[in-house]
């Protein structure tokens, strides 16, 4: 006998499971995995005819609930996910009819000051690491470092947080050396994307196969910069220095079938991007560039897809897209948003494409 699909979400709220209590009033639970420094959001919409959630049972700001969710008998894509530790920020939201009341919640504590509260303060001499360390203290959030040693970058001559939030200065940080972050389950997240992108797909979408419900895609090939000229202040002697990275020569490959044809085209060969940093030493200043680099050379396409449920659908995992033709590779997963659990199960992705 073969066992129906079944898709469900198990809700832990202040420490007890309410998942059976919930059940016939739930209507969708939505949990959106976001990464680029943003925090991760989960929506729980419940049918409020009765008027349970504008009364007893209205829940308060600042409490907490973890959420999982669970896809059983499911084949590919199924077993569980478990989305974090969230903190309602929104207790309850109503609309009508027929009365629905949703609840919402973000992974980052309403009590952190990393979204809001704009500071300025410096580093001198320091590892990127630390800093890290530092923002997420403050921002009441434990760090996870999945950056290998030999991708980390090397004790800084300067760091700058000029009335930025936490969160967006850690961003601005990551994007110079090719880093990742995302804030989930009352964790900050930094993780290395060149790892990442190197990894195994976690599944092949098909093109015209059932999973998908729809699809976009988009070429950017405009993104594509030849060369990347770092000029850099040597803190010691005040000297300006200069080195330029080349993308074709020594960060890609050459490929007779690249598929978007991006190398083929003209490009003025003395044109480059030049960007000024202030490094104490060459190697920092060509890991800025390398970083600029890479980051222009991805993304050359980028799109959506709607699909059946997967709970391995999440941001920083890749999926490989087929039957596309010129637009056929891997992708890595920016945004997921699960949805309908409990009914029609899908998921939505941002997906952008890698240079590994």
């Amino acid at each position: 006998m073969t066992l129906a699909r079944r898709s469900w979400a198990e809700i832990v709220y202040a420490g007890e499971d309410i998942s059976a209590d919930i059940a016939p009033y739930l209507l969708d639970v939505s949990y959106t995995d976001n990464s680029g420094g943003q925090a991760d959001e989960l929506t729980i919409s419940l049918e409020d005819r009765d008027g349970l959630w504008r009364g007893d049972w209205l829940p308060g700001a600042g409490d907490k609930l973890t959420c999982r969710i669970h896809a059983d008998d499911w084949g590919e894509g199924g077993g569980s996910l478990f989305c974090g530790e969230f903190t309602i920020d929104k207790p309850l939201s109503l609309s009508g009819p027929p009365s629905i009341a949703k609840i919402s919640g973000l992974s980052v504590p309403t009590g952190s000051a990393a979204r809001r509260t704009q500071r300025s303060r410096a580093w001198e001499q320091v590892e990127f690491r630390t800093i890290a360390e530092d923002v997420a203290a403050s921002s009441q959030l434990t760090l996870v470092w999945d950056v290998a040693p030999e991708q980390t970058p090397g004790a800084l001559d300067r760091a700058e947080q000029r009335s930025e939030t936490d969160l967006a200065f850690l961003q601005r940080m990551c994007g110079d050396y090719r880093l990742a972050m995302k804030v989930t389950d009352v964790q900050l997240v930094i993780w290395d994307v060149t790892k990442y992108e190197a990894l195994a797909p976690v599944t092949t979408y098909t093109l015209g196969e059932s999973r998908i419900e729809s699809w976009s895609l988009e070429i950017k090939a405009y993104l594509y910069t030849p060369k990347v000229k770092v000029q850099y202040q040597d803190p010691w002697h005040g000297v300006v220095q200069e080195s330029t990275r080349t993308a074709a020569q020594e960060l890609r490959e050459p490929a007779a079938d690249d598929p978007l044809g991006l190398l083929p085209q003209s490009f003025d060969d003395a044109a480059a991007e030049v960007i000024r940093v202030r490094a104490r030493s060459k190697a920092e200043a060509e890991a800025k560039a390398t970083a600029a680099l890479l980051t222009r050379l991805q993304h050359s396409s980028e799109g959506s897809l709607v699909v059946m449920g997967d709970v391995r659908l999440v941001a920083g995992n890749s999926i490989q897209l087929a039957g596309w033709n010129k637009l056929d590779g891997k992708y890595l997963i920016d945004k997921a948003t699960h949805s309908g659990v409990g009914k029609n199960y899908t998921v939505s992705v941002d997906i952008k494409r890698t240079s590994a």
